[in-house]
């Protein structure tokens, strides 16, 4: 492993990786993605060191921040200790340092800087040749100085409750910028806490407090887990269980397939994928397989020929692809603009679909 300083326009960061890791993260000189002005502030949080605050009103699909981050080291394993930790913050300017090492340490029984890197870095998908990675395909982390102060938690003490296993934000990675921003999942007020999530959100309610609990040493207080009884709980369990494991026994063919097959009831996928996701949005999860599942629902109308349902879902999906990027967008904007002339898929079902022999 060796280290290597990379050059933003207002600063110099720092990277611990593998010597191939240099051809992959770029000398950032590229123009990042605009921000909205004046969106946020830093200020203390309680229990949680600082936290990033609105200072205006934000639209859903608003992009708060962009920002490079100042340090990209390898993934951490939840065991070792790395003593590199600390020469990764002392090779960054002073200015910056001292804002890095601001950060709030979630473990203090660690050493000070890896227990900042613990807390707060992001996970970012950097392939290297010499680092398998773990099996989430994040082989990096990076500190950010503002993106690394959103909080999973908020506490119901405060003024407006924030419901953190179900995020108000997505952050995504650029790679071809070495940037990471931050855009709203829905509308957020003046004085909202921005928050995103730290864990896998799908998971029942005891493993997402035990994980946080072990990885972050706090007890999440969020709506989602603070629940009012038993019976809330299982609820909320059997939701987030549905959400993960939709499709994934087998039972439910994907739309080409639907499409072919006569046999299948026209509302055989179509009642599938409302029932799933109403629950993404019970449980406020609008992650890429929300994304996912309302382009099968709006493809399956196109199957189907039905231009109204067609057109509400369609532009369903457009909305989401302003908060979660997508390589699609061009294409479907140009399938709502006509899609009896532009969607290939259009009433594919009634032209092609056959009965089993």
């Amino acid at each position: 492993m060796v280290y290597h300083k990379i050059n933003f326009s207002d600063f110099t960061g720092i990277v611990l990786a593998g010597r191939d890791i240099t051809e992959i993260i770029p000398c950032c000189q590229k123009t990042l993605a605009t921000a909205l002005g004046n969106a946020y502030i830093i200020s203390p949080a309680a229990g949680k060191g600082s936290g990033m605050f609105t200072s205006r009103d934000i639209p859903a699909a608003g992009v708060i921040l962009v920002e490079n981050p100042v340090i990209v080291c390898p993934a951490i394993s939840s065991n070792g200790t790395q003593e590199s930790f600390g020469l990764l913050f002392d090779g960054l300017h002073p200015d910056v340092r001292a804002k890095a090492l601001s950060l709030h340490n979630s473990d203090p029984l660690r050493p000070y800087a890896e227990g900042i890197v613990r807390t707060n870095a992001f996970g970012l998908p950097l392939e290297s040749l010499d680092s398998a990675g773990p099996t989430d395909g994040m082989t990096h982390r990076g500190i950010f100085l503002d993106l690394s102060r959103c909080n999973h938690r908020h506490e119901r003490t405060s003024l407006i409750l924030q419901n953190t296993c179900a995020p108000n934000c997505t952050h995504l990675w650029d790679q071809s910028t070495c940037s990471g921003s931050l855009i709203a999942n829905r509308p957020l007020g003046k004085g909202e806490e921005i928050t995103i999530d730290y864990i896998n959100i799908t998971d029942s309610r005891d493993i997402r407090r035990a994980n946080l609990r072990d990885m972050y040493h706090f007890d999440c207080e969020c709506s989602h887990c603070d629940l009012p009884n038993a019976v809330a709980i299982a609820e909320s369990d059997a939701a987030r269980a549905t959400i993960s494991q939709f499709g994934k026994s087998g039972g439910l063919p994907l739309p080409g397939t639907w499409a072919m097959d006569l046999s299948l009831p026209d509302g055989h996928l179509v009642d599938a994928y409302k029932m799933c996701i109403l629950l993404h949005e019970q449980e406020h999860i609008i992650d890429a397989k929300y994304l996912e599942r309302l382009e099968h629902l709006a493809i399956c109308y196109a199957m189907l020929g039905e231009e109204d349902s067609f057109q509400t879902w369609a532009n369903r999906v457009l909305q989401v692809m302003d908060i979660r990027s997508s390589e699609n967008k061009a294409m479907w904007k140009r399938w709502v603009v006509d899609p009896k002339v532009n969607c290939e898929l259009w009433n594919w079902r009634k032209l092609h679909g056959r009965f089993p022999k």
